[in-house]
């Protein structure tokens, strides 16, 4: 079986990253885990497990990222926006639609307006 010149190479791999750089990073999204933790404790919760791991993925996100504070910035706009959308779309137009051929044309213009961003 051939294999590709990169699984040949002799080199060893050395992480060019900067090391403070990613402390700094590590020690932001603790900070943020015990904090989301303890809030979640102290207020009994039943849905702070799914905070703690959505902040998990915007850390991790966002210390990649070579700006994090737009980074977060726009995922929290996107947010914001898809919840609006949300609001509108759960009590604005479904409960306007009478009938299964009503859903389909409200769910089709949906779609296609979607589709289009």
């Amino acid at each position: 079986m051939d294999t590709h010149e990169r699984e040949r190479w002799v080199e060893r791999y050395e992480p060019k990253t900067n090391a403070i750089a990613a402390g700094v990073a590590g020690l932001c999204a603790a900070l943020v885990m015990m904090v989301l933790g303890a809030f979640w404790i102290a207020t009994a919760w039943p849905s702070g497990s799914t905070l703690t791991l959505n902040a998990a993925a915007v850390c991790a996100l966002a210390s990649s990222s070579p700006d994090p504070k737009r980074t977060v910035f726009q995922m929290a706009g996107g947010t914001l926006a898809a919840s609006a959308m949300g609001l509108l779309a759960v009590y604005g137009v479904f409960p306007r639609i009478d009938g299964f051929p009503l859903l389909c044309t409200a769910r089709s213009r949906r779609s296609c307006c979607s589709a289009c961003l």
